[in-house]
């Protein structure tokens, strides 16, 4: 959709183009925090630090993006967010690309040759993305095996908690109201 937009842009000059915060749908999670390997943080935070996540922003999604850790309340909102620069250093050092001390984290979890994973990911638009993230944890120890799913097969996936990653869930940006809402209405 990017070179779509670039075509766009270029053939026609004359349009005008606006940017807006929209959410992503190549977010990652783990599926269960529960079991091992995901419920040592320390694993949780290796695998964040040997992804660079701006050299994404810049390649995969061509400049268009914003990698900037953010919390629940988008760090733009209203001023409810608290901006990345202002969390404190401790948490801070863990959305850093040091893949070197990500290595040390898994050591120091106890996965010092890695482990191996699976990453459902929906088979609606491909895997690169989820491909691009393997490569990332391949270097600290990680190996990923990505299986597609359907949307039916998501749903269980998300009730049943397999263990393992997640993939092509949507990474919403959230506002207050919004967040104050979903969290207060009845369903």
């Amino acid at each position: 959709m990017l070179d779509q937009i670039k075509s766009l842009r270029e053939k026609n000059p004359e349009i005008n183009l606006w940017e807006f915060e929209f959410r992503s749908e190549n977010a990652t999670a783990f599926n269960n925090v529960n079991k091992p390997p995901f419920d040592d943080i320390r694993v949780r935070r290796a695998m964040q630090m040997a992804v660079d996540v701006e050299t994404i922003a810049e390649t995969f999604f061509s400049g268009i993006g914003n990698a900037t850790p953010q919390g629940t309340f988008a760090n733009s909102k209203m001023g409810v967010g608290t901006p990345f620069e202002e969390w404190p250093e401790e948490i801070k050092q863990y959305y850093r690309y040091v893949p070197q001390r990500a290595k040390q984290l898994m050591a120091e979890a106890g996965y010092p040759d890695g482990f191996k994973t699976t990453l459902h990911a929906s088979g609606r638009r491909g895997s690169s993305y989820e491909e691009l993230l393997a490569n990332y944890w391949r270097e600290i120890g990680v190996e990923v095996e990505i299986r597609t799913f359907d949307s039916t097969q998501g749903v269980a996936l998300r009730r049943d908690n397999p263990g393992g990653l997640i993939g092509n869930i949507a990474a919403i940006t959230y506002d207050a109201v919004s967040t104050l809402n979903w969290h207060t209405c009845a369903n």
